[in-house]
């Protein structure tokens, strides 16, 4: 299937270039304020989910309320699209599931117990 997401300016490039090789454990971004690491990092969940089966992907958020506006801008981008087999918001169990059986996975990090159980 193929898939356009959004073009990538130059530094977003060298991110997306560091998640994607495989050889590297971490990626850290350094950047202010309004620099579209959010936008970046939507359009890579998406990216992995599509090229990885059964992959599960985890958005983790500080708050709850955080991880809702991510969940609802990707649904706003991408909810009716083929690829996308179902989505769901309930209390605790908000999730993005993908036909290829991936799924992407929003949690809030407020209490440590919401990231418990996950592998």
């Amino acid at each position: 299937m193929d898939v356009q997401l959004y073009t990538p300016y130059s530094k977003q490039l060298q991110v997306h270039n560091s998640c994607d090789n495989l050889s590297y454990l971490f990626t850290t971004v350094n950047a202010s304020r309004q620099t579209g690491k959010t936008t970046l990092a939507m359009q890579q969940v998406i990216k992995w989910g599509l090229e990885h089966s059964d992959a599960v992907i985890m958005w983790v958020s500080p708050t709850y309320a955080q991880t809702i506006k991510v969940y609802k801008n990707l649904i706003k981008a991408v909810g009716e699209a083929p690829f996308v087999a179902s989505y769901r918001q309930t209390s605790g169990d908000t999730e993005i599931i993908f036909t290829n059986g991936s799924v992407i996975k929003f949690k809030s990090a407020h209490s440590e117990d919401n990231l418990r159980g996950e592998t």
